[in-house]
């Protein structure tokens, strides 16, 4: 009866309870550095074949180059045209990509997804999860084979492609990785660090 408490207690501390739900997720990390990128998704395995990302935001970098406010001609209009933004420093400009008609590329923009979504993994295959662009500003989710072409509202991965072996009945055997953005820029190393 001791052996068994030991055993139990020893399965709480080290794997966060005995529940047989635990995939082998990652965090792929990217930091946003000086763009907007940021998102709060996350993303849980939340039965054998299931997977839930969390309602969440995800702000996409826009296409834009950033140079020193110098190098801005008509700079205060060019700010409350809404072509370009100063930079959190007050020394450098945001500026938007044009095309040849002068109109904006695309600016950075925050997706929203309201609600919890669950996907269920249905077989073998390379897979993959995407956040899409939904109508307005909602943020769409799809779980897809990595083969298929991507769907033409991509917005970004949030569960990098995965491999799902023939006869795999649990994905806590499959290691998963997720896109996760921290803000600002990564901690500098030594020169011999990895």
């Amino acid at each position: 009866m001791k052996k068994t408490w030991v055993v139990l207690l020893f399965l709480v501390l080290l794997g966060g309870g005995y529940d047989g739900v635990s995939a082998a997720i990652t965090q792929r990390i990217i930091y946003a550095g000086d763009t907007p990128l940021a998102s709060t998704c996350a993303v849980t395995q939340t039965g054998p074949m299931e997977l839930t990302i969390s309602a969440c935001s995800f702000t996409t970098t826009g296409r834009a180059k950033i140079v020193h406010e110098s190098k801005v001609s008509n700079l205060q209009s060019q700010i409350t045209a809404g072509r370009v933004e100063r930079m959190p420093d007050g020394k450098r400009i945001r500026g938007w990509i044009h095309d040849k008609q002068g109109n904006i590329i695309e600016k950075s923009k925050t997706h929203v997804r309201n609600v919890a979504t669950t996907v269920t993994v249905p077989g073998p295959g390379r897979w993959v999860i995407y956040l899409l662009d939904g109508p307005g500003i909602n943020l769409d989710v799809i779980l897809q084979l990595w083969e298929d072409p991507r769907p033409t509202k991509y917005v970004e991965y949030i569960v990098m492609p995965f491999v799902v072996p023939v006869g795999t009945t649990d994905l806590n055997t499959i290691d998963l990785e997720i896109f996760t953005v921290l803000p600002g820029f990564p901690a500098p190393k030594g020169m011999f660090e990895k």
